[in-house]
């Protein structure tokens, strides 16, 4: 991804289109921008009186918040060889909500809960009995 263009030049941009030194097209020409740059750019500063750039969107928040990580890891420990659709599943049940797999191993993540079946140690444990 590019770097973003300097709010310098934003307001020479958009000084010279309300100055009246061209439309759309030549000022972008003449700065070396595409048109539709500063046909958006003198929107935001009409918008916002300010041509510096809208922050980052950051998505939507998170289904379980930092404040529930330590039920997160309780639950994880009270049965570890859960998958992740059976701790969500177990996480629904008990917080009255819908919650995805993915959801769950996005915030063991988040959490640094260190999350990994270990099938291996499970396979020998049933080929001895």
């Amino acid at each position: 991804m590019a770097n973003p263009i300097s709010i310098d030049l934003r307001r020479r941009v958009v000084e010279a289109y309300k100055s009246g030194e061209g439309g759309y097209k030549k000022i972008a020409s003449r700065f070396k921008l595409s048109w539709n740059s500063v046909r958006r750019w003198v929107a935001l500063e009409k918008e916002t009186n300010s041509v510096a750039p809208r922050p980052h969107k950051v998505g939507p928040t998170p289904k379980i918040p930092q404040s529930k990580w330590t039920e997160l890891k309780a639950l994880v420990s009270e049965k570890a060889d859960r998958t992740l659709p059976e701790l969500a599943r177990e996480w629904s049940i008990r917080h009255a909500g819908n919650v995805h797999a993915s959801s769950i191993s996005r915030a063991l993540i988040r959490a640094g809960i260190s999350y990994k079946k270990r099938r291996s140690e499970l396979l020998r444990e049933t080929v001895r009995m």
